[in-house]
């Protein structure tokens, strides 16, 4: 890694125009800048040379202060989540109290081993018993042990972690006895096998991997789609009209108040029948561990309940062919009408995981960091707060773009030069009032947004990216612990 004063970006033509003067000299008489080379230990095989760096002695202590401060604020999100893994263990402990547990046979005393010793010894027809050396009870024991099998722990809600709840689901969710749930169901609705996946979906508050079960639809039996676009990114999907020889509507189930399209909050009552069903029938499994299904009728969500902290969201999506995204009914920040209940907004989460993923493991999540610190900022400025996580991870992948095509070195920044170059490109779309999603270019994000609350957010984003003495003090502010901090995401009202 590069130290962290380094805040200019070398390329190859500037190393080739640049004539730097001689190594072996450290200071120059006619300027006050010194100049350092990287050590071998830095230097990777694909490089044919070892760049000369340019360090500015006043912006040495400055820089190393704002990366300080941006430490600070990650210890403090970090903090926060150590408290809810601290809520999880008071919950386990419960659990332990509440079940009960096996019960084991205790050793036998000394005295009684001796008292049988010696009644042996007297018998007439038994002869003594001969001790045994220590060395062969050793290697029996080594033995016994080699022959042993590896003890299978069974799944409980004590020892039930995150991980190993994830591995669940996905086997439950692969399971035969559920596959047949998804095709026979008397709402006529054909499910694809659901996608297990971890990630920051479209609706969340928070910067934080969230688990969520993608529920795949791929047609209502004996029907073809139909589906109207209002909008880029949305879809409407609309039903057959009722055969007048039948008497029975088939569809009237799944039907919206206009009975005309698919009902988003219907459909979405329609897949508890599917999944009771299927969770009913994986019971006479080799599960020792199975979920209680949870629906709340009146926010319309649909989730699988391990335990009290451990859940998983059930999201029901519209699959088209595989050329398209999927289609969701979560609605998206910005959306077209939060409150409508026929359209299907289009869910990326899948593609923006394996991008951010790989990203991550070439700059060891610093971009990541980068993005919570920044989001962190916008919600403690009332004139940023209209910013979601949505809008600053399709701003960090447009970085990620530009970053990658024009920087040989991109993945060697620092932290604090990250969160820089996310709030120029954030200033330079809060500019153009226009943020074109990553996936779909013609989807504006700000479009939504009114052109008053536009021109509000330029003067802090101005204010960050220029004004570093202002930085300093919005990074100390955030890394303060203040009481109401941990609470603040939970007071959002469920709008979906």
């Amino acid at each position: 890694m590069l130290p962290s004063s380094y805040t200019r970006r070398l390329r190859t033509r500037d190393l080739i125009q640049r004539n730097f003067p001689d190594i072996n000299r450290t200071t120059s008489k006619s300027s006050s800048k010194t100049f350092t080379r990287l050590g071998l230990k830095d230097a990777r095989s694909t490089h044919l040379y070892l760049p000369t760096l340019l360090r500015e002695n006043t912006k040495i202590n400055h820089i190393s202060r704002v990366s300080g401060q941006i430490n600070l604020v990650l210890e403090r999100l970090s903090h926060i989540d150590k408290k809810q893994e601290e809520e999880e263990a008071v919950y386990k402990r419960k659990a332990n109290a509440i079940f009960l547990k096996e019960k084991r046979d205790t050793p036998i005393p000394p005295q009684k081993l001796d008292k049988q010793h010696s009644r042996m010894s007297l018998s007439k027809n038994v002869g003594k018993l001969k001790p045994i050396k220590e060395k062969k009870e050793k290697k029996e024991k080594k033995e016994k042990k080699e022959k042993q099998p590896v003890p299978i722990i069974k799944d409980t809600p004590e020892n039930l972690t995150r991980e190993r709840m994830v591995v669940l689901a996905r086997t439950i969710m692969k399971d035969k006895r559920m596959s047949t749930c998804y095709k026979r169901n008397p709402n006529r609705i054909e499910i694809m096998q659901p996608i297990v996946c971890e990630g920051t979906p479209a609706w969340t508050h928070e910067v934080k991997s969230e688990v969520i079960i993608i529920v795949p639809i791929k047609s209502l039996r004996y029907t073809k789609w139909k589906y109207s676009s209002p909008e880029i990114g949305y879809i409407e999907i609309n039903l057959p009209n009722k055969n007048p020889r039948s008497k029975i509507d088939t569809y009237s189930p799944l039907r919206a108040d206009d009975e005309i399209h698919l009902s988003s909050s219907k459909l979405n009552k329609a897949l508890v029948e599917v999944f009771m069903e299927g969770l009913r029938v994986t019971k006479f499994g080799d599960y020792s561990l199975l979920p209680e299904l949870n629906f709340d009728y009146l926010n319309d969500t649909l989730e699988l309940v391990f335990t009290k902290h451990l859940k998983i969201p059930l999201v029901p999506a519209i699959f088209l062919s595989a050329d398209e995204p999927l289609y969701v009914i979560k609605p998206n920040l910005p959306d077209l009408d939060p409150t409508s209940d026929t359209l299907f907004r289009a869910c990326f989460l899948v593609q923006e995981e394996n991008i951010l993923r790989k990203i991550s493991t070439t700059d060891h999540g610093l971009r990541i960091d980068a993005l919570k610190v920044i989001h962190t900022l916008c919600k403690q400025d009332w004139r940023l707060q209209t910013l979601t996580v949505f809008h600053l991870k399709n701003v960090l992948m447009h970085d990620i773009d530009f970053e990658i095509d024009h920087s040989p070195r991109w993945q060697r920044l620092t932290r604090d030069i990250c969160v820089q170059s996310i709030l120029k490109r954030l200033l330079y779309f809060v500019k153009k009032e226009n943020l074109p999603h990553f996936f779909q270019t013609n989807l504006n994000l700000f479009k939504r947004i009114p052109v008053k609350t536009l021109r509000f957010m330029q003067t802090p984003l101005e204010r960050l990216v220029s004004n570093e003495p202002q930085l300093m003090r919005d990074l100390q502010r955030a890394s303060r612990n203040y009481e109401d901090s941990d609470s603040s995401s939970e007071s959002d009202e469920d709008w979906w």
